[in-house]
């Protein structure tokens, strides 16, 4: 699998995060194996970024790092392990959706900005709308076009309640007027599943998980969140700055994107992050 020259990077920086941190502190750190909890599962976009980490950081540190997957609740049941390890060798890797999930969960038992740390972005992904090839509507204008006719009636399938791809959806059917049904998996590979099978109608995903079906031409996807990379695009373009064009020149960047569909200034994206409990070191 091709990385990113941002995804190495950051990794890069987490790694040295991780030096450093241990250097400053009074005992030695790590002195046991690591975990990074992932609360999503395995196979996931989030999984496969996370063992590429593990493994540098096993390097980087002399101790064993471990992943593991712990899905459920959009990421807040392996979110609560974390927060509960009561140590400083258990780690989170999460999406937004640790952003997320106490507004539309208010009861969820913990507070992200008083008991979770961040620790370093780990690499973001462009999102999309993916649809299968046989679909009745070919660009996001005949999609709004079709939920404006039948309202209710096309359906959504997202990783989860309360994830990036969850939230994605409900705000372009604000922005669009449009309203539609979501349809949860439990996951990104349960997910693609249900795609492929034709049980919802569209695909709300990033990058890393429609990638593989849409170059074997089993679905077609949409960009919503690219207007603002084309328009840096443009400024690099009059700028005649053509090492910031290619940076911003993806290979996806001719694919429709939500301003086909009315939708404007309109810009999500998926950031895995690494975080950390509150007193982590």
């Amino acid at each position: 699998m091709a990385l990113s020259r941002r995804f190495l990077v950051s990794t890069a920086a987490l790694s040295a995060l991780a030096v450093d941190s241990a250097s400053s502190q009074p005992r030695q750190w790590p002195n046991r194996p690591i975990r990074i909890i992932i609360p999503y599962a395995p196979g996931g976009p989030v999984e496969i970024p996370g063992r590429f980490i593990a493994e540098h950081l096993t390097q980087r540190l002399g101790q064993p790092v471990i992943i593991e997957t712990r899905p459920g609740a959009g990421g807040a049941l392996g979110t609560k392990q974390v927060i509960a390890a009561q140590d400083d060798h258990t780690f989170l890797m999460i999406t937004g959706a640790v952003a997320i999930q106490p507004a539309v969960q208010p009861d969820i038992g913990y507070d992200p900005l008083t008991d979770l740390l961040p620790v370093s972005l780990v690499s973001e992904s462009s999102m999309c709308f993916a649809v299968r090839p046989n679909a009745p509507f070919q660009d996001l204008q005949g999609l709004v076009a079709a939920a404006k006719a039948n309202p209710g009636k096309i359906t959504y399938g997202t990783s989860g309640n309360g994830t990036t791809t969850h939230m994605a959806p409900a705000l372009f059917g604000i922005r669009a007027g449009i309203s539609w049904q979501h349809v949860p998996y439990r996951g990104a590979g349960q997910l693609i599943s249900g795609f492929l099978a034709g049980d919802v109608d569209v695909m709300s995903a990033d990058l890393a998980a429609s990638s593989p079906i849409h170059y074997r031409g089993r679905a077609r996807y949409w960009h919503y969140d690219l207007v603002w990379h084309l328009r840096c695009a443009q400024y690099a373009r009059s700028q005649y700055c053509e090492v910031c064009e290619r940076n911003y020149a993806t290979p996806f960047r001719l694919s429709p994107w939500a301003e086909d569909g009315g939708v404007w200034r309109y810009a999500i994206a998926e950031w895995p992050a690494g975080i950390g409990r509150s007193s982590a070191p």
